[in-house]
C-alpha cells in the first residue's frame, strides 16, 4: 500500500502536470484566435530578446505599418510593413540624444535626414526609421536591432555610448542575471497568457508628451541621478573591474549589432559620440588610491592657491595646479579647471585635453568615455563599416574647436541646430561611399536647410523643452545654481509651467 506522503506528491505532480496542460493549451488558443499579443511596454525593460519594439497598426487608407512602441505617432517612427520596391531603408538606433530629447523624435536627426535624402535622392523612396529609446544602452538596443534584422534594412545608423555606465548601475540585477534564468523569465512574459494577465491588471497610463521621456526625469534617484558620496567610497580594484565590463561590453554588443545587420545584406554606420565637455563639469570626482594623508593636504594647498590665482592670472594658477597634477593626476575637477584656465589663454588645444581628462576621470559619467570613439573607429575598420566623426564636425563648427553649450543642451542632447548637423554629416557620408547609389546620381541642386530661427518662432515651447531638460539634468547633477538659472529662463517664457515650479521649489530646498 503506498505511503501518504508518496500518493500527496503523486497528487502534486498530477496537479502541476493538468495546471500546466491547460496553460499550454490556453496558451494555443489565444495564439489562434490572435489573442493577448503584447502591445504594452517591455516589462522587461527593453532586456527582453522576445519583445517587438514595434506594434502592428493600420493606416488610414489601410496599409500595414509599423510603429514603434511607446514613442508617439510620427513619420520618423513608423513604416510600410511590406517595403516597397526601391526603397532605401534606414534604421536610427540610440539614446536620448538619437532619440531627439527633449524636441521629439520629429526633429532628431533621423527625421532632417528623411528630409535630407528625399531631396537628395530623386526617385528613390527613402524611409528613416528612428528606432531609438530613451535610457537605453547598447545592450537593450542590441535585442532591438536583432529584431530590426527582420524588416528588410538597408542601413543601420548607430549613435549610442552615453548610457552604459546608467544602465549597467540602474538594472544591475538584469544585467548580472543568469542567462538561463533571465531566458526562462523572457519566456514567460513573452506569453499570451501573460499578456491577457498584465492587460488586466495594467493601469492606464498617461498620454502625456514623450518628448522629455528620460528615464531620470521621473525621479532624482533614477538612473542618472549623482550619488558622489556612494561613488567615493567604490573600492578603486572594483570600479575599475567594472569599468573595463562595460567597456568590453560595449564593445561586444556593437560588434553583434554589425554581425546582425551583415546576415541581412544591411550596412552599418557607426556615429562618434559628442558631449559638452567644454561647459558641463565633472560630477564626481577621486583621488588615486594610494594617496597619503601628508600627499592629500599638500595637494589641497596647491589647488587653493590656485583658485586662489585663477580669477585674475591663469598663468600663475596653472603653475600651481601642475604642482598638485603632480602629486595626483585623476581628479577630475582639477582637470576641468586647468581646462578652463587654458580656454582663458587661448590655448584651446591644451584646454580640449583636459576637458577630455575630466569627462574620463569622471567616477559618475553622465556621458560617454573619449575611449569609446577609438572603439567606435576601431569597430568601423575591422568590420568594413562606415564611420561618421560627429565629434570633429561639431569642433568645425566652433571657433575655439571646444564642444560646449553651443552644440549641446546639457551634457549630452543636441540642440536642434546639432541635430541639423549631424544629419548633413550623414548625408556627406553617404554620398561619399556611393550609398544608395552613386554620388553623381545624387541631386546637385544644393539642399536648403530650415532656418532654425523660424522652427523656434513656430514653436516656442521648444526652447523651453530646452531649459527644462537642462534643468532636470542639472538637478540629477546636483547642480542647484544652474537649475534656478533654467527655472528662471522657463518662467519668462511660461510663468506657469508646472515643472519648473516643482523643480523651483526643489532648488530652494537645498
Amino acid at each position: 500500500m503506498p505511503s501518504p506522503d508518496r500518493g500527496r506528491v503523486a497528487l502534486l505532480l498530477a496537479s502541476t502536470a493538468l495546471i500546466a496542460i491547460l496553460l499550454v493549451g490556453v496558451e494555443f488558443a489565444l495564439r489562434a484566435f490572435d489573442l493577448g499579443a503584447r502591445a504594452d511596454r517591455d516589462p522587461l525593460h527593453g532586456f527582453s530578446r522576445t519583445a517587438q519594439p514595434f506594434e502592428r497598426v493600420e493606416a488610414a487608407d489601410g496599409t500595414a505599418i509599423r510603429r514603434l512602441i511607446g514613442a508617439p505617432e510620427s513619420s520618423t517612427t513608423t513604416f510600410r510593413a511590406e517595403k516597397q520596391p526601391g526603397t532605401f531603408r534606414v534604421f536610427v538606433v540610440g539614446g536620448s540624444s538619437a532619440a531627439g530629447v527633449p524636441f521629439g523624435y520629429e526633429y532628431s536627426f533621423a527625421a532632417w535626414l528623411e528630409k535630407r535624402l528625399a531631396a537628395e535622392l530623386p526617385g528613390i523612396p527613402v524611409e528613416v526609421v528612428n528606432a531609438s529609446a530613451s535610457g537605453f544602452g547598447t545592450k537593450r538596443l542590441l535585442n532591438r536591432v536583432h529584431r530590426l534584422a527582420e524588416f528588410e534594412p538597408d542601413l543601420l545608423i548607430v549613435y549610442s555610448g552615453h548610457n552604459e555606465f546608467a544602465e549597467a548601475r540602474y538594472f544591475a540585477e538584469i544585467v548580472d542575471m543568469n542567462p538561463v534564468l533571465f531566458g526562462i523569465w523572457d519566456r514567460l512574459v513573452s506569453t499570451r497568457v501573460y499578456g491577457i494577465l498584465s492587460s488586466l491588471l495594467r493601469r492606464d497610463e498617461s498620454n502625456a508628451d514623450e518628448s522629455l521621456d528620460l528615464a531620470a526625469a521621473r525621479a532624482p534617484e533614477q538612473m542618472f541621478f549623482v550619488s558622489e558620496s556612494s561613488e567615493a567610497a567604490d573600492d578603486h580594484e572594483l570600479a575599475k573591474e567594472r569599468w573595463s565590463r562595460i567597456e568590453s561590453d560595449y564593445r561586444r554588443n556593437l560588434e553583434e549589432m554589425i554581425g546582425a545587420m551583415r546576415s541581412v545584406g544591411a550596412r552599418v554606420m557607426l556615429l562618434s559620440l559628442t558631449q559638452n565637455f567644454a561647459d558641463w563639469p565633472p560630477g564626481a570626482s577621486r583621488h588615486k588610491p594610494e594617496m597619503t594623508a601628508t600627499e592629500l593636504q599638500t595637494w589641497k594647498r596647491r589647488v587653493v592657491a590656485g583658485d586662489a590665482r585663477a580669477g585674475d592670472d591663469c598663468e600663475a594658477a596653472l603653475a600651481a595646479w601642475q604642482q598638485a597634477l603632480a602629486i595626483d593626476d585623476s581628479h577630475a575637477a582639477l582637470h576641468y579647471r586647468i581646462a578652463g584656465c587654458w580656454r582663458e589663454l587661448g590655448r584651446f588645444d591644451r584646454a580640449r585635453e583636459h576637458y577630455r581628462y575630466a569627462s574620463d576621470l569622471d567616477r559618475v559619467p553622465l556621458g560617454a568615455p573619449t575611449r569609446f570613439d577609438s572603439i567606435l573607429r576601431e569597430l568601423a575598420l575591422e568590420n568594413g563599416a562606415l564611420f561618421v566623426d560627429v565629434d570633429a564636425a561639431l569642433r568645425l563648427d566652433d571657433a575655439d574647436g571646444l564642444v560646449g553649450n553651443d552644440h549641446i543642451i546639457d551634457v549630452m542632447h543636441p540642440r536642434l541646430k546639432t541635430h541639423l548637423r549631424i544629419a548633413r554629416e550623414i548625408a556627406h557620408a553617404l554620398r561619399r561611399e556611393g550609398i544608395p547609389v552613386r554620388g553623381k546620381e545624387w541631386s546637385t541642386t544644393p539642399y536648403h536647410e530650415p532656418d532654425v530661427a523660424a522652427i523656434y518662432a513656430a514653436r516656442p515651447k521648444l526652447r523651453i523643452d530646452e531649459h527644462l531638460v537642462r534643468a532636470l539634468m542639472c538637478q540629477l547633477a546636483r547642480r542647484t545654481e544652474c537649475v534656478r538659472e533654467e527655472v528662471t529662463a522657463i518662467f519668462a517664457l511660461d510663468p506657469e509651467h508646472p515643472v519648473a515650479r516643482q523643480l523651483a521649489i526643489s532648488a530652494e530646498g537645498r
